[in-house]
Protein backbone atom coordinates (compact mmCIF):
# COMPACT_ATOMS: atom_id res chain seq x y z
CA UNK A 1 0.00 0.00 0.00
CA UNK A 2 1.60 3.32 -1.18
CA UNK A 3 1.02 6.62 0.70
CA UNK A 4 -1.98 7.70 -1.16
CA UNK A 5 -3.72 4.55 -0.49
CA UNK A 6 -2.94 4.87 3.18
CA UNK A 7 -4.09 8.50 3.62
CA UNK A 8 -7.09 7.75 1.44
CA UNK A 9 -7.91 4.75 3.29
CA UNK A 10 -7.52 6.83 6.94
CA UNK A 11 -9.54 9.38 5.37
CA UNK A 12 -12.26 6.92 4.61
CA UNK A 13 -12.25 5.57 7.93
CA UNK A 14 -12.69 8.78 9.83
CA UNK A 15 -15.20 10.04 7.94
CA UNK A 16 -17.43 7.00 8.38
CA UNK A 17 -16.42 7.08 12.33
CA UNK A 18 -16.94 10.64 12.92
CA UNK A 19 -20.34 10.30 10.89
CA UNK A 20 -21.17 7.08 12.98
CA UNK A 21 -20.80 8.94 16.23
CA UNK A 22 -23.12 12.16 15.16
CA UNK A 23 -25.93 9.79 13.69
CA UNK A 24 -26.11 8.07 17.02
CA UNK A 25 -26.62 11.68 18.91
CA UNK A 26 -29.37 12.05 15.63
CA UNK A 27 -30.97 9.29 16.17
CA UNK A 28 -30.85 9.52 20.01
CA UNK A 29 -32.51 12.79 20.17
CA UNK A 30 -35.20 11.74 17.90
CA UNK A 31 -35.82 9.20 20.08
CA UNK A 32 -36.51 11.73 22.88
CA UNK A 33 -38.43 13.50 20.90
CA UNK A 34 -40.93 10.83 19.25
CA UNK A 35 -41.28 9.97 23.46
CA UNK A 36 -42.09 13.56 23.99
CA UNK A 37 -44.54 13.86 21.26
CA UNK A 38 -46.16 10.90 22.57
CA UNK A 39 -46.66 12.19 25.97
CA UNK A 40 -47.22 15.66 25.47
CA UNK A 41 -45.18 16.99 28.70
CA UNK A 42 -46.46 19.84 30.60
CA UNK A 43 -43.63 22.69 30.97
CA UNK A 44 -43.10 21.55 34.86
CA UNK A 45 -42.55 17.89 33.07
CA UNK A 46 -39.77 19.32 30.37
CA UNK A 47 -38.43 21.82 32.68
CA UNK A 48 -37.65 18.74 35.00
CA UNK A 49 -36.51 16.48 32.11
CA UNK A 50 -34.07 18.73 31.04
CA UNK A 51 -32.73 19.62 34.39
CA UNK A 52 -32.16 15.75 34.91
CA UNK A 53 -30.68 14.83 31.55
CA UNK A 54 -28.79 19.01 32.29
CA UNK A 55 -29.80 20.05 28.98
CA UNK A 56 -32.05 22.97 28.07
CA UNK A 57 -35.68 23.04 27.41
CA UNK A 58 -35.14 24.07 23.80
CA UNK A 59 -32.96 20.95 23.78
CA UNK A 60 -36.29 19.13 24.46
CA UNK A 61 -38.05 21.56 22.21
CA UNK A 62 -35.55 20.77 19.49
CA UNK A 63 -35.73 16.92 19.52
CA UNK A 64 -39.86 17.16 19.47
CA UNK A 65 -39.49 19.47 16.61
CA UNK A 66 -37.31 17.39 14.91
CA UNK A 67 -39.27 14.24 15.66
CA UNK A 68 -42.46 16.29 14.04
CA UNK A 69 -40.32 16.92 11.42
CA UNK A 70 -39.25 13.43 10.32
CA UNK A 71 -41.13 11.20 11.75
CA UNK A 72 -39.30 8.27 10.21
CA UNK A 73 -35.59 8.57 10.27
CA UNK A 74 -34.94 6.33 8.16
CA UNK A 75 -36.45 7.72 5.20
CA UNK A 76 -34.18 11.23 5.94
CA UNK A 77 -31.79 12.02 3.55
CA UNK A 78 -28.53 13.98 5.33
CA UNK A 79 -25.12 14.06 4.15
CA UNK A 80 -21.89 12.70 6.12
CA UNK A 81 -21.56 16.02 7.60
CA UNK A 82 -24.67 16.47 9.25
CA UNK A 83 -24.57 17.39 12.83
CA UNK A 84 -27.10 17.73 15.55
CA UNK A 85 -25.69 21.59 15.92
CA UNK A 86 -27.00 21.91 12.10
CA UNK A 87 -30.16 20.19 12.75
CA UNK A 88 -30.87 22.65 15.64
CA UNK A 89 -29.62 25.10 13.76
CA UNK A 90 -31.93 24.87 10.95
CA UNK A 91 -34.97 23.99 13.75
CA UNK A 92 -34.14 27.62 15.41
CA UNK A 93 -36.78 29.48 13.80
CA UNK A 94 -39.47 26.65 14.68
CA UNK A 95 -38.62 26.81 18.48
CA UNK A 96 -38.27 30.68 18.53
CA UNK A 97 -42.28 30.74 17.80
CA UNK A 98 -43.25 27.52 19.54
CA UNK A 99 -44.63 27.36 22.78
CA UNK A 100 -43.78 31.49 23.51
CA UNK A 101 -45.90 34.34 23.15
CA UNK A 102 -45.31 36.57 21.01
CA UNK A 103 -45.80 40.45 21.52
CA UNK A 104 -48.86 40.09 18.83
CA UNK A 105 -50.02 37.91 20.55
CA UNK A 106 -49.94 38.90 24.03
CA UNK A 107 -51.71 42.75 22.83
CA UNK A 108 -54.08 40.16 21.27
CA UNK A 109 -55.09 38.65 24.31
CA UNK A 110 -55.13 41.61 26.56
CA UNK A 111 -57.83 43.24 24.15
CA UNK A 112 -59.53 39.72 24.26
CA UNK A 113 -59.29 39.80 27.20
CA UNK A 114 -60.50 43.28 28.35
CA UNK A 115 -63.22 42.65 25.70
CA UNK A 116 -64.34 39.74 28.27
CA UNK A 117 -64.08 41.57 31.41
CA UNK A 118 -66.64 44.53 29.41
CA UNK A 119 -68.88 41.50 28.34
CA UNK A 120 -68.53 40.28 32.09
CA UNK A 121 -70.11 43.41 33.30
CA UNK A 122 -72.95 43.51 31.16
CA UNK A 123 -73.67 39.86 31.47
CA UNK A 124 -73.05 38.71 27.47
CA UNK A 125 -69.94 36.23 28.22
CA UNK A 126 -70.21 33.82 25.77
CA UNK A 127 -67.04 31.04 25.42
CA UNK A 128 -67.46 30.24 21.71
CA UNK A 129 -63.75 29.82 21.73
CA UNK A 130 -61.77 28.70 24.87
CA UNK A 131 -58.43 29.46 22.73
CA UNK A 132 -58.19 32.83 24.55
CA UNK A 133 -58.35 31.12 28.32
CA UNK A 134 -56.09 28.24 27.08
CA UNK A 135 -53.47 30.51 26.28
CA UNK A 136 -54.02 32.82 29.91
CA UNK A 137 -53.78 29.23 32.09
CA UNK A 138 -50.60 28.07 29.94
CA UNK A 139 -48.75 31.36 30.12
CA UNK A 140 -49.44 33.15 33.44
CA UNK A 141 -46.73 35.67 32.51
CA UNK A 142 -49.38 37.52 30.34
CA UNK A 143 -51.11 38.69 33.50
CA UNK A 144 -47.61 41.61 33.67
CA UNK A 145 -47.89 42.32 30.20
CA UNK A 146 -52.09 43.01 31.12
CA UNK A 147 -51.33 44.76 33.32
CA UNK A 148 -48.00 47.11 31.25
CA UNK A 149 -50.77 47.03 28.65
CA UNK A 150 -53.53 48.99 30.87
CA UNK A 151 -51.11 51.81 32.13
CA UNK A 152 -49.86 52.49 28.48
CA UNK A 153 -53.93 53.52 28.14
Amino acid sequence: MDNNELLEEIKDLYTEGSFNSRWIEIETNHQIGVMLNKLEPSEELLHTIAKYLKKSEDFLIDCQLFAEEHPNLNETKFDKTISWSQIRKNLRPKRETRGKLTVAKVKEIVRDRKKMNEERQFGMLVFEDNEILKALDEYKPVEEAIKTEGEGE
